[in-house]
């Protein structure tokens, strides 16, 4: 798995969080059993769904077994403590091309249920950003002020 940071989707609600194992298991472990989450790229492409706590679909089989299972489980069953989840709270916090291109199939997949479901992304790639995020930081800003101001939210 090749992103740096993941939008995390708990029932509409969206955080965006560090992507490495251990910070994805103690964000799924933080919500316990109750909730569904859904894990995707800032480009809205998918990488694992949960289903009440359960790891249900995951995009990424190759980051499933090899990182994220190891440290997964054993949080999940209580030998491991879940770490605090780091968040990036606004756009100056993200690391520096944080939305590569997906190394993995986000077309296909993986879980208890054989859906086919295609999901959609939310930005395109131009060959030009060379697998980055396609916006930029001034665009992101003015995008997310945008949006508040929409709702009416302050600065």
């Amino acid at each position: 798995m090749n992103q740096k940071c993941l939008i995390g989707n708990v029932c509409g609600e969206e955080f965006c969080i560090q992507a490495d194992a251990e910070n994805i298991s103690s964000f799924i472990t933080g919500y316990g059993y109750e909730k569904n989450i859904i894990l995707y790229t800032l480009h809205g492409y998918p990488l694992l769904t949960t289903y009440g706590g359960f790891l249900d679909r995951c995009y990424d089989q190759d980051f499933l077994r090899n990182e994220l299972m190891p440290v997964f489980l054993p949080m999940q069953m209580g030998e491991t403590a879940p770490r605090e989840t780091v968040f990036f709270n606004n756009i100056q916090e993200l690391p520096e091309h944080p939305a590569p291109v997906p190394d993995w199939d986000c077309c296909s997949g993986h879980g208890i249920y054989n859906r086919d479901d295609v999901w959609t992304p939310s930005r395109e790639w131009r060959p030009e950003d060379g697998g980055s995020f396609v916006a930029s930081g001034k665009e992101l800003i003015e995008e997310v002020t945008l949006e508040n101001e929409e709702e009416g939210i302050e600065r």
